[in-house]
């Protein structure tokens, strides 16, 4: 790797700290806040440095998309197994020991789109399919379902030997859940017990179909 100018190493050990300590990596507004810059440009400036360098990845429309690339000397096997893609939205709510239990569940499903947010209210197309599903897992036994698109973008992973076809196949007019989902082209694991659970206020941007969302937009199960 290219080395890190010393300014670019405070940025770098910043966003590791974050991750250590939250367990998923911070937005733009709160990197520029632990590294002491004013603006969130300058925090994008110095992450576009830092992923053209090769230290970090960045998953587009993403605003925790930020992922710490391993090197072959600071990566043991277990450390490999949780380094995959996860991507949070900033209004993601993680539960308690979230990066063991996505670690856990990535173990499980090391070739599956997983998302670990599965939410009531949107979309409302698929809320008589989720919970005809949930009843069936609860029948079986089972703690997970698949659906046949991602239809969340709150908290998701993609199988990282699948990233290069996701970015080569996204059609940047969708909604960024189905554009992921879709560009993917396969079916969506979702824990019964979501492990983020979605704080549900006002959006920042108009979503492309321009409808209102007022219903309530929560997990329908939350791991506790």
């Amino acid at each position: 790797m290219i080395e890190l100018t010393p300014r670019q190493n405070e940025v770098f050990e910043a966003i590791k700290v974050h991750i250590e300590k939250a367990g998923f990596p911070p937005t733009m507004l709160e990197l520029a806040g632990l590294i002491g810059c004013a603006s969130p440009n300058a925090a994008v400036a110095h992450v576009k440095s830092l992923k053209k360098k090769g230290y970090i990845t960045v998953a587009p429309g993403a605003a925790r998309g930020i992922t710490v690339v391993k090197t072959e000397w600071d990566a043991d096997p277990v450390t490999i197994i949780k380094d995959l893609l996860v991507v949070l939205e900033d209004d993601a709510m993680p539960v308690a020991g979230f990066t063991d239990l996505v670690g856990e569940c990535l173990n499980r499903f090391p070739d599956s789109l997983v998302s670990f947010y599965l939410g009531t209210g949107r979309p409302p197309q698929y809320q008589m399919q989720i919970a005809e599903r949930l009843i069936v897992a609860d029948k079986t036994q089972a703690d997970y379902i698949t659906l046949p698109r991602l239809i969340h973008g709150v908290c998701y992973s993609v199988p990282s030997q699948h990233i290069e076809r996701v970015l080569s196949r996204w059609v940047s007019s969708k909604p960024a859940d189905y554009a992921v989902g879709d560009a993917y082209g396969g079916t969506v694991v979702y824990p019964c017990y979501s492990l983020v659970d979605h704080a549900d206020g006002e959006p920042v941007e108009r979503h492309p179909d321009s409808a209102p969302r007022t219903e309530r937009r929560r997990a329908w199960r939350l791991h506790v």
